[in-house]
Parts: structure tokens; C-alpha cells; sequence
């Protein structure tokens, strides 16, 4: 048989009536650590050394009685089950001693009965020790409740299914700009507060909640009495409380924060997105230009002494002149943000990011890091790669409407190359939405293509991300499959290659070279190839001509004489200026190369770090800016 572990304090001045009760409780299946004492003074200090599990006590003994020995127990702030067993304790007394804490009186001629009185009373007790852990882990976790609801600034609210009783917590009210909760408030007062142009909508929401149509998941704006508009987003569906007729409960969320960042981001998309789109648009007007700026130069040479002809041609040059000084403020507002390059530590840098990143995700979205450590710092904006990141986690937190996770990863790029070993770092965040089928990730980066229903996106995220990461010299990736999620990938140059984001300088000028050679011109614009051809011919220089790529190698096959390749940078048919450029140095090393492009000046002496000689000429120019320009590049020395 098992027996019961029983620790036992006797007050008893009589040792062989404690011994008959050790050899009662033995005989009934406990195992007994059992403690004697005779005075106050003993109790005293066996309650200080030991825990017990109940106690037993005479009623009458030399210095004190059962009530003195409840008064001790009552100090020491004790629950013990207290059972007198006594010879002689009157029926008044044991009243009283039962009022004073005792538990059962037993005569100590019937000790048969103070074995089941003590069993009782331990069941009793171990009730109670259950009874009262419970309690206090409720108030616990009503506690953590109370914490966690104020420190997200969430207000509960409840209406009755069936009077429409509006019953608000205390911190529903502060969410509505009072301070403490006032006197009187019902539903309608709810809604005189919220924003005029949100009213409509919301009162008919919570109606059909109200009529049991469909659960509540709303954004507004409400208006404190001082005016000011504060954003909030109630949740709420029906529920059956077990002894309360049903109610609408739900919760409303301070989101204020949230919808500025957004909206600061949103700003800033839309910003760099029209800085984007007007840098696309200088390049076609810098071609223009340069056709009005080069043909009209022709013509002021050809008409010679005509005053009304010259005016005319001044005033065309004049004109141009003007467009590209407009052009080139645009480009400026293009850049008007520009990049303050910094060396960090991306891992310490994304664990002081984590806290705005959490910012706009539910409590229904998780966000992890998964961080290398020791890994080679990077050089890029900080506070532009915020702006990055917190896009692409909201882009990830709106493909994922019913909750999931996002992870985000840095680490080094693997190289089979021991010298590029920790030149890169990658940097990806994984969700676990809805994934993009192939065709509309290979559009995701386009300006203002979006997926998102009309009035929650502007297709300008990705794109900027897309940029930002092209201009501080990395590279991006999308991987994402229909309902697998999406994987955003960036690739960025360590502190190791930073020497290859570096813009390449500008040439100094030298002095222009009298002899004459032959050039190939290189454009895919027939008006603007057309005045090149004419400055340089009338140079005298001996000019061969192409529109792509593949014509001008071509041409270098059979023309060895050709000395100087002048290409446009942006053509059609797979090859750019820069890879003709490559190409053309490789079948002959002593080529001399002059580039010119429409596009942002920054954007091309960045991309032109394939030779240390090789001249941009940036569009548009008039026929004096670009005879200098061969000049200047046929003096170059390889």
C-alpha cells in the first residue's frame, strides 16, 4: 500500500497520547514526520524551521490553551487545517474554538474519528492551496491583460444584442480624447465623434454586425473635442457570454503612428518614383535637344552675315539653351535627395530597425531575424535603406490578410573565389502570402504597377526599392511563387568593394588634336547620328556610321584604320554603349572611346568604370562642346 507523506505539528503535553496518534495515522497509510511541542514559545519556532501540514492540539495544558495556539497560527498568517483532540474541552469552548480557525474538534477517547477528521481536513486544505494558485494566476494574467491592452492603447467596448447598450472601458475613452470617462455615454455619442466623411460607413458596418450580417474590421478617424483627427481601427463580432445575454464585443486601436509612417512613405514613394520618371524623360528631351542645339550651331556658321537669318538661329540655339538648363533642373529634382553613404553594421543596424518594422504589422503577422554575425560592414543611407525595408515589410504584411510571417536575412554571399570571399552581403525578406505568379513578378518593379485594389497601393515600392538599391550599387532579385510567398532578394557591396561603387572622374582636359582620323559614330537616333556625322565630317574627319551595336563591330572587322568609337550609351538590341565599349576594347586594345548619353551625368560616370579613359559626354551639346570632345579624346593616351 502507498503511504501518504504527512508532516505534523502536535501541541501536547502528554507524549504517550502523541505516540497513539502517530500509530493511528501510521495504520491508516501515512507516513509520518510528526513534530511535539508543549509551549508557545515551541510552536513558535517549529512554524519558523518547518513547513506543516496540519496541525493537532489539546485543548488545556499547563501555560496556554487551543485558543492562544490559534492566536499564534492567526500571526504567522498561516491557512493550516487546526483539529483540537482533547479530554475535556466543553461544547461552549469548542463553539468558540471552531469561531476562533479550528477546523474539528475530536475527543481523545474516540481517536478512531480523528484519522477521517484529519484526511478531510487535508483535502480540504489542498482544495484551498489549488483554489488560491488559481486565483492568482488569473489576477496574473488579468494583469499582463491590463499591461499588454494598455501599452498597445486598446480600448474593449461591448453592446447588448438586445437593449443596444453601449458599455466602453475606461480606456476606450482615452482613445476618444477624454481623460476620465464621462458621466453619461451611449452609441450616439460614439458616433457624433467620429469624422463626418467616415461616419457613414461605419455606422452602416456596425449595424450589420448589430443584425448579425457579419463581423466588424474598420479604419476611421474620430475627433477629440479639440479638434484634432485621430486615426483608429475597431474590430469586433458576436459573443455568447455563459450567465449574460449576447453582445457585439469589441476592440478599438489607437493606429495614429502607423497611418503617419504610412503616409510618409507613401509621400516618399510618390516622390521618388516622379524622380525616377522625370530622369526616363530628361534622357528623350536631352536627345531633342541635342538635335536642336547641334543643327541650329550648324546653321549659325552657315548663314553667315544674314541678320534676320541669324536672329532666327540665335533664337533657336537660344531656345535650346533654355531647355537644357530646364532639363538639367529636372535631374536635379530627380537627385534631390542624395545618398549619405555610410559604412554600418547591417546586423546591429536591424536590431535597432526591429521596432519600427514591427510598427505596421497586426498582431496576426510574425517578424523574425535571421542575422550572420561577423559579417564585412556595407556602405549605403541608412535612413533610405529604413525606407526600403519598412516597404518591403508592409508590402509583405498586405499579401499575408490572414496572418503569417516574415523573416528577414543577412548574410554573405558565397564565393568560389577566394578574393570576392565577403565582398557581397545579402539581404532578403520571406513572407508566407499569397506569392506572385511569374508574370506580374516580372512587372513588379515597374513604376506604378500594382497589384493592390484602386486607393491601397501606387505601384511605386518596389520600384524605388529597385532603385535605391541600383544606385548604391547592389543588385535585386524577386522570387515568388502563387501561394508560396515572396522572397525579395538584395544584393549589396561590402565595405571590401566599396573602390567599385565609386565614381569614375572625369578626364582633365587636354589640349585638341590637329590631325584628322577616322571616327565611328554610334546612335540609334538617325537625327541625332545625323549631326554628329555632320560636326564631325566637317572637322574633316573621315566618319563611318551604325545604329546598333552590332553594326559597329562589324565595321571595326573591316575598318582597322577607325582610331576613335563614339557610341550613344543607351541602344537597342541587347547591347548598351557601355558593353559595346567592352566589346571593342577586347578585339582592339588601343581604341580610343568617347560616350555620350541622355541620362542622369551621375548614373553614367558610375556605369562607366570600365576603363579609366574612357570620356562621357553628356547630352545635349552644340557643335563647339563636341569638337572639343574628339579633340580632347583623340589627344587621350592609352
Amino acid at each position: 500500500m502507498n503511504t501518504l507523506p504527512l508532516r505534523l505539528l502536535v501541541i501536547e503535553d502528554a507524549p504517550d497520547d502523541a505516540e497513539l496518534l502517530r500509530l493511528e495515522l501510521r495504520r491508516a497509510g501515512y507516513d509520518v514526520t510528526m513534530r511535539r511541542v508543549e509551549t508557545l514559545d515551541g510552536m513558535e519556532s517549529a512554524l519558523e524551521e518547518h513547513e506543516w501540514d496540519l496541525v493537532v492540539s489539546d485543548h488545556s495544558m499547563p501555560g496556554m490553551t487551543s485558543f492562544s495556539a490559534l492566536g499564534v497560527l492567526r500571526e504567522h498568517n498561516l491557512d493550516l487545517p487546526f483539529i483540537i483532540f482533547s479530554g475535556g474541552i466543553g461544547e461552549e469552548e469548542a463553539v468558540a474554538a471552531m469561531r476562533a480557525g479550528a477546523k474539528d474538534y475530536v475527543m481523545k477517547g474516540n481517536v478512531a474519528r480523528l484519522v477521517p477528521a484529519i484526511s478531510r481536513e487535508l483535502k480540504q486544505a489542498e482544495a484551498r492551496r489549488q483554489r488560491r494558485a488559481a486565483e492568482a494566476a488569473i489576477r496574473e494574467l488579468q494583469q499582463m491583460r491590463e499591461f499588454a491592452l494598455e501599452s498597445a492603447h486598446i480600448g474593449e467596448w461591448e453592446i447588448d444584442l438586445a437593449t443596444r447598450a453601449f458599455r466602453p472601458s475606461p480606456r476606450f475613452f482615452r482613445l476618444f480624447g477624454f481623460a476620465t470617462p464621462p458621466e453619461s455615454w451611449s452609441y450616439e455619442d460614439a458616433m457624433a465623434q467620429i469624422a463626418p466623411d467616415d461616419r457613414p460607413r461605419v455606422d452602416d458596418a456596425f449595424r450589420r454586425a448589430l443584425d448579425g450580417e457579419e463581423e466588424i474590421d474598420i479604419e476611421f478617424r474620430i475627433t477629440w473635442r479639440d479638434g484634432t483627427l485621430h486615426w483608429v481601427w475597431a474590430r469586433a463580432r458576436r459573443f455568447m457570454p455563459e450567465r449574460r445575454p449576447p453582445v457585439l464585443a469589441g476592440i478599438v486601436v489607437d493606429i495614429g503612428q502607423r497611418k503617419e509612417t504610412e503616409a510618409q512613405l507613401h509621400q516618399a514613394l510618390k516622390m521618388e518614383a516622379i524622380g525616377q520618371l522625370t530622369g526616363g524623360i530628361a534622357h528623350d528631351f536631352n536627345n531633342l535637344l541635342t538635335v536642336i542645339l547641334g543643327n541650329s550651331g550648324l546653321l549659325q556658321e552657315a548663314v553667315g552675315d544674314d541678320p534676320e537669318m541669324t536672329e532666327l538661329v540665335d533664337s533657336i540655339h537660344a531656345a535650346g539653351r533654355s531647355g537644357a538648363e530646364l532639363t538639367k533642373r529636372l535631374l536635379a529634382f530627380a537627385r534631390q535627395q542624395p545618398l549619405q553613404m555610410r559604412e554600418i553594421d547591417l546586423g546591429k543596424y536591424l536590431s535597432e530597425a526591429a521596432p519600427l518594422l514591427r510598427q505596421p504589422l497586426g498582431p496576426d503577422i510574425s517578424l523574425d531575424f535571421t542575422v550572420e554575425p561577423d559579417m564585412p560592414p556595407v556602405r549605403i543611407d541608412p535612413s533610405q535603406l529604413s525606407m526600403v525595408l519598412l516597404n518591403l515589410v508592409i508590402n509583405a504584411r498586405d499579401a499575408m490578410p490572414v496572418g503569417g510571417g516574415i523573416t528577414i536575412v543577412a548574410e554573405r554571399v558565397k564565393s568560389p573565389l577566394e578574393e570576392f570571399e565577403g565582398a557581397f552581403v545579402r539581404l532578403a525578406v520571406t513572407d508566407t502570402g499569397t506569392g506572385m505568379p511569374p508574370d506580374v513578378a516580372a512587372r513588379a518593379i515597374e513604376p506604378f504597377f500594382t497589384t493592390k485594389e484602386v486607393g491601397k497601393g501606387t505601384g511605386l515600392g518596389l520600384s524605388m526599392v529597385y532603385g535605391f538599391v541600383r544606385q548604391s550599387g547592389g543588385h535585386m532579385s524577386i522570387d515568388s511563387k502563387p501561394g508560396q510567398g515572396t522572397v525579395i532578394n538584395i544584393c549589396l557591396p561590402s565595405v571590401l568593394v566599396a573602390r567599385l561603387d565609386q565614381q569614375t572622374q572625369e578626364l582633365a582636359p587636354v589640349a585638341a588634336a590637329p590631325r584628322l582620323t577616322t571616327i565611328l559614330v554610334v546612335d540609334d537616333d538617325r537625327a541625332v547620328r545625323g549631326f554628329l556625322v555632320a560636326v564631325a565630317r566637317g572637322l574633316g574627319h573621315r566618319v563611318i556610321e551604325a545604329a546598333d551595336g552590332a553594326e559597329a563591330l562589324a565595321a571595326l572587322s573591316v575598318a582597322p584604320e577607325i582610331e576613335l568609337l563614339f557610341s550613344d550609351v543607351a541602344m537597342p538590341n541587347g547591347m548598351t554603349g557601355y558593353e559595346l565599349a567592352a566589346t571593342a576594347r577586347q578585339k582592339r586594345p588601343g581604341l580610343k572611346i568617347l560616350l555620350t548619353s541622355g541620362f542622369p551625368a551621375k548614373d553614367v560616370l558610375q556605369r562607366a568604370a570600365l576603363d579609366p579613359d574612357i570620356r562621357v559626354l553628356q547630352k545635349p551639346y552644340d557643335p563647339s562642346e563636341l569638337a572639343a570632345n574628339i579633340a580632347q579624346a583623340l589627344g587621350d593616351r592609352r
